[in-house]
């Protein structure tokens, strides 16, 4: 009986019962759990290796199914010799690889572990089956469900063919466009998303029980050479590699990774040996992956074929110095009977201990127990190549094409185009394909590129680049003669350009004159299919930029192309854009995010500016912004009438009955309902910060200690008791007339009132109670001591109070000295989150599946509570003011919404079905610039929206 037989026997006994001998405890034990399950059979199977058995284990060999029967027999006869682990299959064709795998394992003393390179599905090497998108695309797809269906779809396929291991993903962070080698095969150059991504992919193989392998570490993506032919160099610092090159691979082993593929590079920063690439050093593979980064899966080393590890030691060599370095499985040996040797000399010597060969030889049984090798079935190939192109692989790389098609720019709303237009195309690279795709939906024009001046002055062009993608190496590059028949049109003639290749295709090309930019990725039927669709409003456009192109193409971008029957009413912002960029130029404020949307659908959302005026950091949608007084409406009001619906106020209540220390003071009669009416007396605002710096060592500190806890900006902290000093200077402050007087103290009162009623802080309350149900990613209090890498507007350059630029800090002095959490102030986000909260306050309470609101309460709340000459308000909101009504005479009277200090502004007018949100940080860098409310441009952009719609 051949020993691979009497180990599934052993297995299948010890699943009914343990007999240990030297544990006389688990003698009848039934094991309970895959855990122990897995490590009887890898005990049994270890325990009986010899050890060159064992050594054999570490080495992984290549095999090729188009080299013929003597290198079929070449590679056998290895596996029988030298009893090796595993193999990693190159080319080419699916059925014959499945007969090989059928005679090898048949033949092998321990099951092989097979793994191959299958990125982008088995295409990569096997040929007549079907290839998925490269990760270039993925990452441009904002559903990760559908990396997961595909990564799904690839394990099925190994299953199929024999292999159990993809080395894949990718998690490289490609901020060089230059790389020869990685490029199209990283998810892109955020950081984030490649975790989305490649989380998604890991657990669509590995929940299929195909393992999985992250690649290169410490990170190929910003370099400029191939390893396949020298050793690249990663110059970067360790502050740099920690927080961008090895961040991905952080974040994978926190979930659950069970493979790390080494890359053949020179980073000094890791390594001082110049002559040492990271596969081969110890520093980098176990001090840095095993012991700092807590890694206990199975490590492989890139290729040991490449001339970026050759280079410097000879065959055998290099898997001696792979395994010292703390590799478990050493791939595509050039020399294993060499490499044996030497390692068995070395654990012979005690140069290397023999627990360190135990570890890696466990984990590979490990991974074998894992990919279920313990029950070798053999391989079917009848209708392989059916089930290896089936609808379902075809559907989901539809899917994919469909989701990922990218509009980067689109002004003055060329797109999409309609049937009627006068559509002229030119082709840059041809493709009959595409030509039939559009012509489904417009009689288009075709005229070749050479004669481009022939284009009459009232036809809109489409240029479309088709460069061949088969491969994610092929050149992306437009010819310099090519990007001047693409300038050449754009001065003449409304310009819509499409690249059928990567974004880097765009790199060094001017878009300042084409009026609407997309890119496809790759060039193909679907992609081809897909745009044709996006361009004419039959589908709608939903991918991102992965990548960051250049200074004015960053990733993030991506413009929504509503479907055509979701465009109407269509808004054209040119006048908008024209407001908003005079009012940049004006200096009223540096940035801009604007989002306008009717019935549901956003026809705005746009960004303008830089974070500072000196500054070259684009704002796109990403951005967050200091929302000052929308924090009384978006935190205070929302949770006030979650509070009254849940019964833990009550509108006539008194404010006394919730905070105990006004029982004796006027504060204590108010009610709740005038708190929120702003009808209380209450001066608008204290200027507490002045009255606590004339004492400054006494209520500020430079460090966090006992007694000061409350951090009100980098490096101060004020008093831990800061609420009851507070309080004391509240209850001394002047009460006015009991007429409306806007003011910051009756929101902080509300907000003592909800954390009494509650027993909670604010912060908890509001991230329980809304941004955990509607989901709101990018909206915080502290932003910046949340998350480091948020991408936040800066809102003012404080020499006086807090001496810094506050960015990530309230600019809201009195909030600040709170710790940036107030019922009035202090809460960031953007106007894709409020987005959110605003069609809660529009659609009844309600957004998506989640009622947040009650309708009857938002109802009352929203309602108008008090009128005058000047103001109208309802409960938390405001009603139409002045400003309001001077500029957008077409506002209906069922309209609400609120301004804030910084230059931010909402409104929702509920007979028009419309929501208008307008961010700004007018107040950088200084916040007496009150510009931008003289000239009321908030108002006047809203006007123009008032008049399309």
């Amino acid at each position: 009986m051949k020993i691979k037989l009497l180990y599934s026997l052993l297995f299948v006994l010890s699943i009914i019962s343990i007999s240990c001998s030297q544990n006389s405890k688990k003698t009848d034990k039934v094991i309970e759990n895959e855990e122990e399950s897995s490590k009887i059979w890898v005990d049994s199977i270890y325990n009986s290796l010899s050890l060159d058995e064992k050594v054999g284990q570490l080495f992984n060999v290549a095999i090729y199914t188009n080299k013929g029967d003597a290198h079929f027999k070449e590679i056998l006869d290895l596996i029988k010799k030298e009893n090796i682990g595993g193999l990693i299959f190159m080319q080419d064709d699916a059925k014959k690889q499945i007969e090989y795998i059928n005679t090898i394992q048949k033949e092998a003393k321990v099951p092989l572990l097979i793994g191959m390179d299958l990125e982008f599905g088995l295409a990569m090497r096997l040929k007549n089956t079907h290839q998925f998108p490269y990760a270039m695309t993925l990452g441009a797809v904002q559903d990760n469900n559908l990396i997961y269906a595909m990564a799904n779809q690839i394990a099925l396929d190994c299953k199929k063919i024999g292999v159990h291991w993809n080395f894949a993903p990718v998690v490289d962070v490609n901020t060089n466009p230059n790389n020869p080698i990685i490029g199209n095969r990283s998810f892109g150059s955020d950081r984030e998303n490649i975790v989305e991504k490649s989380i998604a992919y890991m657990n669509g193989l590995q929940d299929n029980h195909i393992l999985s392998s992250a690649k290169h570490f410490p990170g190929h993506g910003d370099t400029s050479s191939d390893s396949h032919k020298s050793l690249p160099v990663v110059a970067h610092n360790i502050e740099r590699l920690q927080e961008t090159e090895l961040y991905p691979f952080k974040k994978l082993i926190e979930n659950g990774v069970m493979g790390i593929m080494v890359a053949h590079l020179q980073v000094p920063a890791l390594e001082k040996n110049e002559k040492i690439p990271s596969s081969l050093s110890k520093n980098i593979v176990t001090d840095l992956l095993k012991n700092e980064l807590k890694f206990n899966g199975l490590i492989v080393t890139d290729a040991l074929n490449m001339k970026g590890v050759t280079i410097n030691f000879p065959d055998g060599e290099t898997d001696l110095k792979a395994f010292e370095a703390g590799n478990d499985v050493l791939l595509f040996s050039q020399a294993v009977e060499k490499g044996k040797q030497k390692i068995i000399d070395a654990i012979k010597s005690k140069k290397i201990p023999e627990s360190r060969l135990e570890e890696s030889v466990k984990k590979i049984l490990n991974a074998k127990y894992f990919a279920e090798l313990y029950a070798i079935k053999k391989l079917e190939t009848d209708s392989i190549y059916e089930e290896l192109n089936s609808e379902n692989h075809k559907k989901i790389s539809e899917e994919i094409y469909n989701n990922a098609v990218t509009v980067v720019k689109n002004d003055s709303y060329l797109l999409p185009f309609s049937e009627k237009d006068n559509v002229v195309v030119v082709q840059i690279g041809e493709s009959d394909n595409f030509i039939q795709e559009l012509k489904k939906y417009n009689n288009i024009t075709v005229i070749n590129k050479t004669e481009y001046y022939k284009i009459k002055p009232d036809s809109k062009v489409l240029i479309s680049v088709n460069k061949d993608t088969s491969t994610p190496y092929k050149s992306y590059k437009i010819s310099n003669q090519d990007k001047v028949i693409i300038e050449k049109i754009a001065e003449k003639n409304p310009t819509s350009l499409v690249v059928f290749t990567s974004p880097y295709s765009l790199k060094d090309i001017s878009i300042n004159n084409l009026k609407s930019v997309v890119v496809a990725y790759e060039n193909n039927e679907y992609t081809q299919s897909a745009v044709a669709k996006v361009l004419f409003g039959k589908m709608e456009s939903k991918g991102k930029l992965p990548v960051d192109v250049n200074d004015e193409i960053l990733a993030g971008m991506g413009i929504q192309i509503l479907e055509e029957s979701a465009t109407k009413p269509k808004l054209n912002t040119a006048k908008i854009d024209t407001i908003i960029e005079q009012a940049i130029k004006r200096k009223e404020t540096p940035s801009v995010q604007l989002l306008v949307a009717h019935k549901g659908d956003v026809l705005v959302n746009k960004s303008y500016g830089t974070e500072t005026y000196e500054s070259s950091n684009k704002i796109d949608s990403t951005y967050i912004y200091d929302l000052a007084s929308l924090t009384k409406v978006f935190a205070t009001t929302s949770l006030a009438m979650i509070a009254l619906d849940e019964s833990k106020i009550n509108l006539n209540d008194n404010v006394k009955k919730y905070l105990t220390e006004y029982e004796n003071h006027y504060i204590g009669t108010l009610t709740i309902r005038e708190l929120l009416q702003h009808k209380t007396g209450l001066v608008s605002y204290i200027p507490f910060y002045r009255q606590f710096l004339e004492r400054k060592n006494l209520f500020f500190y430079n460090i966090e200690t006992q007694n000061f806890e409350v951090k009100v900006a980098d490096n101060i902290f004020t008093r831990s008791d800061i609420y009851r000093l507070i309080t004391k200077v509240i209850k001394k402050s002047e009460i006015t007339n009991k007429q409306f007087e806007y003011s910051d103290l009756n929101m902080f009162l509300m907000m003592r009132i909800l954390e009494e009623s509650y027993s909670s802080n604010f912060e908890s309350l509001f991230n329980e109670k809304v941004k955990s149900k509607l989901n709101l990613t990018n909206t915080f209090f502290n932003p910046n001591e949340k998350n480091k890498d948020l991408k936040i507007v800066p809102t003012v350059d404080d020499n006086y109070f807090r001496n810094q630029i506050v960015k990530g800090y309230v600019q809201d002095e009195f909030a600040g000295i709170l710790g940036g959490v107030s019922g009035h102030a202090g809460l960031f986000s953007n106007t894709e989150d409020l987005f959110k909260l605003t069609s809660a306050f529009l659609n009844n309470g309600k957004y998506d599946d989640v009622q947040l609101f009650n309708p009857e309460i938002l109802n009352l709340f929203t309602k108008e509570q008090y009128n005058s000459k000047y103001v109208s308000r309802g409960l938390g909101f405001d009603k139409q003011t002045n400003k309001i009504k001077e500029k957008t005479q077409k506002i209906s009277d069922d309209s609400f919404g609120h301004y804030g200090y910084t230059g931010t502004m909402f409104w929702i007018d509920k007979k028009k079905d419309l929501i208008y949100i307008f961010l700004s940080n007018r107040t950088f860098p200084n916040a007496s610039n009150n510009s931008l409310n003289k000239n009321r441009t908030r108002e006047r952009v809203f006007a123009e929206v008032l008049k399309q719609i």
